[in-house]
């Protein structure tokens, strides 16, 4: 930290809390005899809840040090660590706090320095960090509508309702104009210092129409690696690349305006495609879509017709609407479980799309303990001049048209399996032909 300003007298301790808190970016240099000041562990402390408060970016470098010494308290660490307990006696809540900040500063990505380069080479290294961060592009805020404070404090607590680590998917649903892409740039700005990298992809139902998947996937890959010539050439291709080049980052993504299963599959398909501490935002109209990925953690903009603004999926602890630790319920890497299989989620989603064209309405929910109806949001009027239906029988419409959909859907994928075994008796045959030809050519030999 520079120590421009803090002049002789004054009280360093104070001076240097204010200048933590208003720095974007910490860098801890962890050295043999690091742990010996309690002047340090107490900074390390501030730094943390700030990190932990405003998203402020920590960067710890191990000069001359095992990380596993500082994550665990030992070696010199260790030592450290028994005096303190021993001067502190009377204070050992401190020292815990002291314990417990080593612990979390060593799980953040940083830099080992281990003597066997040249130190020039290894401070550029943490130079390129640091002014990639700076450089970061803000970016543009509408005046914010009244309330966005308390949307954009609910939305971050789903995302660290588990603490930081993981990997945590949250969709943002509402209608068309409801402010979901405000609230994600709000949280963009409010959280953005505390990750390696960052992808704000904006338009995505527009710019997967007009350029395809491989488009998004190259705009991840750009935008994280900041490299124009990595690119891929297909759709696979592009997933083996992002899970190769991510699976050990740390990434705030967010994913505006989606509206098709094939857009996150191409982006942002499972959990285990990124680093431990990343979050993905997905804002879209279609609450069906984010079920069908698995998304559970949903936040429901304030006009979109929803009795509550945090959802939960059927069957999970209430704490989870709350944005509170939860331990019900199996997770994989922070992300809980999807309730259905992705094939029956992906065709429910499907389904929900086609009722939407055909009865010019909005889906806002569609689960599988809605007996397969997905309730839409019904206009006034009906413009081709028919009554208005009652609530009973619309229910009923959209049951048959639901019930439609998915017996297309079976006939679809009947002729599927028709064709794929028309195929397959027909490579039978053809091989019983071969074998037949060959066994007569030996007869005639």
């Amino acid at each position: 930290m520079d120590d421009v300003g803090l002049h002789r007298g004054n009280d360093i301790s104070r001076t240097l809390i204010q200048a933590i808190k208003g720095s974007r970016i910490a860098i801890i240099v962890f050295s043999q005899n690091y742990a010996d000041s309690s002047y340090c562990l107490d900074e390390l402390v501030k730094i943390l809840e700030c990190h932990e408060s405003d998203g402020q970016f920590v960067l710890p470098v191990f000069y001359d040090i095992y990380h596993d010494h500082v994550r665990y308290h030992t070696g010199s660490y260790g030592k450290a660590m028994a005096k303190h307990e021993e001067k502190f006696k009377d204070d050992l809540s401190r020292v815990e706090k002291w314990k417990q900040a080593l612990f979390q500063a060593a799980n953040f990505t940083g830099f080992v320095f281990e003597g066997k380069q040249y130190e020039h080479e290894f401070i550029g290294k943490i130079v390129e960090v640091v002014s990639r961060e700076i450089k970061r592009v803000a970016l543009p805020v509408a005046d914010y509508p009244a309330g966005l404070e308390s949307q954009v404090l609910e939305v971050k607590s789903l995302l660290f309702s588990d603490g930081y680590g993981g990997v945590h998917m949250v969709g943002i649903h509402g209608n068309g104009g409801s402010g979901k892409t405000t609230v994600a740039h709000a949280i963009y700005h409010l959280i953005s210092n505390g990750f390696e990298s960052i992808c704000f992809l904006e338009n995505v139902r527009e710019n997967s129409y007009k350029h395809g998947l491989v488009y998004l996937q190259n705009m991840l890959l750009s935008n994280v690696f900041e490299r124009k010539n990595l690119k891929s050439t297909s759709f696979d291709q592009g997933i083996s690349t992002i899970k190769h080049r991510l699976q050990q980052k740390r990434i705030l993504l967010i994913l505006d305006d989606v509206d098709k299963p094939e857009q996150l599959q191409a982006v942002a398909g499972k959990p285990d495609w990124f680093g431990l501490g990343t979050r993905v935002i997905v804002t879209t109209r279609d609450k069906c879509l984010l079920e069908s990925h698995g998304i559970e953690r949903i936040y429901e903009m304030e006009n979109s017709n929803s009795e509550s603004n945090i959802k939960a999926s059927p069957g999970k602890d209430n704490r989870e609407q709350l944005g509170e630790k939860s331990t019900s319920g199996d997770q994989v890497n922070g992300l809980l479980e999807p309730l259905v299989s992705e094939d029956i989620s992906l065709e429910r989603s499907k389904q929900a799309s086609l009722i939407q064209a055909e009865s010019n309405t909005e889906v806002i929910g569609c689960n599988e303990n809605q007996a397969d109806i997905c309730h839409t949001h019904f206009p006034e009027r009906i413009d081709n001049g028919k009554k208005e239906v009652p609530n009973g029988n619309r229910e009923v419409d959209m049951a048959e048209k639901c019930f439609s959909a998915q017996l297309e859907s079976l006939e679809e994928k009947k002729r599927e399996l028709k064709e794929q075994i028309r195929a397959i008796k027909a490579e039978i045959a053809g091989f019983h032909s071969r074998d037949t030809v060959a066994k007569e050519k030996k007869r005639s030999v």
